[in-house]
C-alpha cells in the first residue's frame, strides 16, 4: 500500500515516532489501570461493609489519585508527543517532496495544474499527517493493548480470554474491516470527487470574468453544486458507517463486560479471586475498548489517505532534470552558442525549431522574431536551461548546457516570460527575493524605468505595499512592467524578454523599450512588434529555421 511506503518514512525519525507511539501506550495503560483500580477499589468496600471486615482505604485511594494524575498527564503528553512526531515525518516529506518537484524537467511540471500541486504539497501530504496520527498511532497502541490485556486475563482465565478476545476483534476488526472494505469504493470516489470539485474550483475563480461575460458561470456553478451533492451523500454513507461501527463497538463493550462479571464470578465462587478482583478484571477489559474508539474512522478513511499517498509518489516519481555537474568559471558569460539546436515543446515529439545555429554575445542586444509556433519562448527556455534540447546543445563560454549545474547558469541570466507571477508580499520584499543586496535606490530606479514610480507612490505604503501572488491590486499592462522591473534587479550577463511590452500601448512600450536597450547589453528579446527594434544590435528571424 502507498501509505504504508511513505508512513515508512518513520525510520528517518524513529525516536521520535515510537516516542509518540510510547506516550499513547502509557497514557491508555493510565486510563485502564485508574478503571480497573477504582472498581477493585469500589467492590472491596462494598464487600467490606457487607461482610464486616477492615481493609486499608489510604493505599488504594492514594493510588486511583495517582493514576489519575498520570492519566491527566500522560494524555497530554500523548498529544504533544504524537504531534511533534508526525509534525517531524511531514516536515522532512514535504522538503522531499518539494526538492522533487524543483528538480522536475519542465515537461513534467506542466502535467500539474497549479492547484493540483498545491495540493499535493500541502493537502495530500496533511492528510498523510493525519495517518500516522489516526491510523498508526491507535492501530499500534490498541494491537499493544489487546496483546497486554489477553496476558493478563489469560492469567486469571482461559475463558476471560476468550470473551475478551472474540469481543475486542470483532469490535476492532471485523466489523470495522467490513464497513471499511464495503465503503471502499465509496471511500475511494469520495476523495477523487473532493479533488475534481478543488480543482473545478480554482478554475473558476481564475476564469471568473471570462465565464461571466460569455455566460457560462452559472452552469459551471451548477456542475459544481452537483459534484458537491454526491460529495455530501458519499460523506453521509461514510458517516453512518462509522456510526454504526460505533454502536457495535458499543455492544461489543457491554458484552465483553457482561460475560467478565460472569466468567470472574465463577472464579469468585470457587474463591480463586475476591470479589475486588471480579470488578476489576470486568471494568478494565471494558475500559480497553476506549482505545478502539478512532479505529472505525480511521479504516473509513483510508482510501482517501491511500489516494494522497499515491498521488504524493506520483510526485516524487517524477521525470527529474538531468543535472550537470560542471560550473562556470567565476567572471562574466561572454557567449552562448547554439550549436545544431532542435528543441521540441513539452511533450510532443515533432520539433519547432531544426538545426539552430547561432552565437549570442553579452555586448550586444538581439530581438527573435518570427510566426506564432515557430519557436521563440521555446528557444528562451532553452538558453535559460529550462528544457533539454532535443538534439545539439548549448554552449556557455565553451561548457556543453547539459554539463552544467543549473545553479551555475542561473547565475549568469534572468528570464521574465510573458504572463506574469508573483510571490505574494511587500513590494520591497518582492525585489529582496530576487536580489537581496538591492536598495530602495535600484528599486526606485527600475521602477522609474517601466513607468510604475507614479503608481508606487499613489499605493498605501508605496513600496511596503502588499501585492499578492496574481497582482490583483494592478492592471495587466502594470504586472507586465512590474514583472519586467523584478527581472532586472538580478545582476546577470543575460536577459531573457519574452514579449516585455505585451499589455503596453506602443508609445510606452517604445520609451521603455528605448531606455532599456539603451541601458545595458545582453538583452535577447522576443517581439511580434516593431517597438524597439532600431535599437538592437541583431534582428533574427526565425522563420527559416521553422520546420515546414
Amino acid at each position: 500500500m502507498a501509505v504504508l511506503k511513505l508512513l515508512a518514512l518513520m525510520r528517518l525519525e524513529y525516536k521520535a515516532a515510537l516516542l509518540g507511539l510510547l506516550a499513547s501506550l502509557c497514557s491508555t495503560f493510565a486510563s485502564i489501570g485508574l478503571m480497573a483500580a477504582a472498581g477493585w477499589f469500589l467492590s472491596a468496600m462494598a464487600a467490606a461493609y457487607a461482610f464486616g471486615f477492615v481493609i486499608n482505604l489510604f493505599v488504594p485511594s492514594a493510588l486511583i489519585r495517582l493514576l489519575a494524575i498520570m492519566r491527566t498527564g500522560l494524555r497530554y503528553a500523548d498529544r504533544l508527543l504524537s504531534h511533534q512526531a508526525a509534525f517531524k515525518i511531514i516536515e522532512r516529506l514535504r522538503l522531499q517532496l518539494f526538492t522533487k518537484a524543483l528538480a522536475l524537467d519542465h515537461a513534467a511540471q506542466l502535467k500539474f495544474q497549479q492547484a493540483d500541486l498545491e495540493r499535493r504539497l500541502h493537502g495530500d501530504i496533511e492528510k498523510l499527517e493525519l495517518a500516522y496520527l489516526r491510523e498508526f498511532v491507535p492501530c499500534a497502541a490498541a494491537f499493544l493493548t489487546a496483546f497486554t490485556a489477553s496476558a493478563i486475563l489469560a492469567a486469571f482465565s482461559g475463558e476471560l480470554l476468550l470473551i475478551f478476545l472474540s469481543t475486542f476483534l470483532t469490535a476492532g476488526v471485523v466489523v470495522p474491516g467490513l464497513a471499511a472494505w464495503g465503503s471502499r469504493r465509496l471511500g475511494a470516489a469520495a476523495a477523487q470527487e473532493a479533488g475534481v470539485i478543488q480543482n473545478a474550483a480554482a478554475a473558476f475563480i481564475a476564469g471568473l470574468m471570462d465565464l461571466t461575460v460569455l455566460g457560462i458561470a452559472e452552469d459551471e456553478l451548477e456542475r459544481m453544486a452537483e459534484r458537491s451533492a454526491r460529495l455530501a451523500h458519499a460523506k453521509r454513507v461514510l458517516t453512518f458507517l462509522d456510526g454504526l461501527s460505533q454502536a457495535v463497538l458499543i455492544l461489543c463493550a457491554s458484552l465483553c463486560f457482561l460475560g467478565c462479571i460472569a466468567a470472574a464470578g465463577r472464579l469468585y465462587l470457587r474463591a480463586e479471586i475476591s470479589a475486588g478482583q471480579v470488578m476489576m478484571l470486568a471494568i478494565g477489559a471494558l475500559s480497553c475498548f476506549e482505545c478502539l474508539t478512532p479505529l472505525a474512522a480511521a479504516l473509513l478513511l483510508l482510501p482517501d489517505a491511500e489516494r494522497s499517498a499515491r498521488r504524493v509518489q506520483e510526485l516524487a516519481a517524477g521525470k527529474p532534470r538531468a543535472l550537470g555537474s560542471a560550473v562556470l568559471p567565476d567572471r562574466p558569460l561572454q557567449r552562448m552558442v547554439c550549436a545544431d539546436l532542435t528543441l521540441a515543446l513539452p511533450g510532443r515529439q515533432d520539433p519547432v525549431l531544426e538545426h539552430f545555429n547561432y552565437i549570442f554575445e553579452s555586448n550586444l542586444n538581439y530581438a527573435l522574431q518570427g510566426p506564432s509556433g515557430c519557436g521563440k519562448t521555446t528557444l528562451l527556455s532553452a538558453l535559460a536551461g529550462l528544457i533539454p534540447p532535443a538534439q545539439g546543445d548549448v554552449f556557455y563560454d565553451g561548457i556543453a548546457g547539459q554539463e552544467l549545474k543549473p545553479v551555475s547558469l542561473h547565475q549568469h541570466l534572468t528570464l521574465c516570460f510573458q504572463d506574469p507571477a508573483f510571490i505574494s508580499g511587500r513590494l520591497r520584499e518582492m525585489f529582496w527575493v530576487v536580489n537581496p543586496q538591492a536598495t530602495d535606490a535600484e528599486i526606485l530606479k527600475l521602477l522609474d524605468l517601466v513607468e510604475l514610480t507614479e503608481l508606487v507612490y499613489s499605493l498605501p505604503g508605496q513600496l511596503d505595499a502588499f501585492i499578492d501572488m496574481h497582482g490583483s491590486s494592478l492592471s495587466g499592462g502594470q504586472a507586465r512592467r512590474l514583472s519586467l522591473a523584478l527581472c532586472l534587479i538580478k545582476p546577470a550577463d543575460f536577459v531573457l524578454l519574452d514579449e516585455p511590452g505585451e499589455g503596453l500601448d506602443a508609445a510606452q512600450e517604445e520609451r521603455i523599450l528605448t531606455r532599456l536597450l539603451h541601458s545595458r547589453t545582453g538583452i535577447i528579446m522576443v517581439t511580434h512588434k516593431e517597438q524597439g527594434l532600431t535599437c538592437c544590435d541583431k534582428i533574427l528571424r526565425l522563420k527559416e529555421y521553422l520546420k515546414e
